[in-house]
């Protein structure tokens, strides 16, 4: 048999191979491979699945923070209200920013130094124990902690509306007024906790950023950036407020823990008032 010859029985029988090949392959309707990517989009991660209390919600709904802790006692059904297509691109922003995202230095433009998905121990509960978290970015260089968030319209709407009223009350002079307002105490909290636990591992941290980035917006000058000093009382604070709690959540009262509510008295916990506060069932038969 010639060369020639030769490779056209080898094409021959490679396209024979292919296609037997393709025959093979099962045939799936739309709705199955819809399916498949709507499955993939919605699994929970690991860190869904965790049930222990963490930096990023010791300041919310002391009812929610309770109902959270009481998972160290008993089985407490879910309350996480399903898959969140919101919350869902926020994490993926997260992950973007952690692998992509340089910050150089002002005035040489050399790449920093960073800490991404840094873990820390913050604090410690009597009897519940070490509350550890993730932070996103800290830079040491600049001594700072960074946060990113991305509000939605009513929130960021929120957000400027309450640094409008701090912006006026400080033009005002009214430093005890001013303090109210601004991002949400469970924000704030979230940042002093791991600047805390940055300390704690001999880190310097002078400053916490908490950066907004509204899902909303188009323009890149709607970023919102809120710096404050590390402040240690509010720590001490943090600390204070969630011990009071989980003495609550042990002595069986949880459902006297307050859910978050605005000016008016209306629930205003997202969580509280859309899923509602949940089964307590086990939770009473196992403390009572």
């Amino acid at each position: 048999m010639s060369d020639e010859s030769e490779l056209m029985v080898m094409e021959a029988e490679a396209i024979l191979a292919e296609g037997s090949t393709l025959a093979t392959l099962e045939t799936f309707t739309e709705e199955q491979v819809t399916a498949a990517f709507t499955e993939g989009f919605t699994r929970q991660s690991e860190r869904d699945k965790q049930v222990k209390i963490g930096p990023s919600e010791i300041g919310g709904c002391a009812y929610c923070v309770g109902y959270t802790m009481a998972a160290k006692l008993v089985d407490m059904p879910s309350r996480d209200g399903g898959f969140g297509y919101a919350a869902w691109i926020g994490t993926m922003a997260h992950y973007w920013l952690e692998q992509n995202l340089v910050l150089r230095h002002p005035f040489t433009g050399e790449p920093l130094e960073t800490l991404r998905e840094h873990k820390v121990h913050t604090i410690n509960i009597p009897n519940y124990g070490n509350i550890n978290g993730h932070l996103d970015i800290f830079t040491p260089t600049f001594g700072e902690t960074g946060d990113y968030k991305f509000p939605g319209k009513w929130s960021y709407d929120k957000l400027t509306l309450a640094l409008a009223k701090r912006r006026k009350f400080l033009l005002q002079g009214n430093l005890e007024e001013a303090a109210k307002w601004g991002p949400s105490t469970q924000y704030r909290y979230q940042q002093q906790l791991y600047a805390a636990g940055l300390i704690k591992q001999g880190h310097h941290v002078e400053r916490c950023r908490i950066i907004f980035l509204p899902r909303h917006s188009n323009d890149i000058r709607d970023v919102i950036h809120w710096v404050e000093p590390y402040q240690p009382e509010l720590v001490e604070r943090a600390l204070a407020r969630t011990s009071m709690i989980w003495e609550y959540v042990q002595a069986g009262q949880l459902d006297e823990l307050p859910s978050d509510t605005d000016e008016k008295g209306n629930i205003e916990c997202y969580t509280c008032s859309t899923v509602g506060r949940g089964d307590l069932t086990a939770y009473n038969e196992h403390l009572n």
